[in-house]
């Protein structure tokens, strides 16, 4: 799940910069370069909050195990 993670956040600097170029070339693509790079963001955000749910399940099972004993 961490790689679709990175893919998010290397798709997000990647369309950023093409975003930047075009609006200076005035290509016109820079809209739709943004939308693909705040998706790309959104994809990381929604990856991130699942995966890190369970590390943080984890470490308080560990932390209320030492506690504990």
């Amino acid at each position: 799940m961490w790689l679709i993670g990175v893919l998010g956040f290397f798709g997000f600097v990647i369309y950023a910069i093409m975003s930047l170029v075009s609006a200076i070339r005035k290509t016109g693509k820079w809209k739709k370069y943004l939308l693909f790079s705040g998706a790309s963001l959104l994809v990381m955000f929604i990856v991130a909050a699942i995966d890190g749910t369970n590390d943080v399940q984890a470490a308080t099972k560990n932390v209320m195990f030492l506690y504990l004993k």
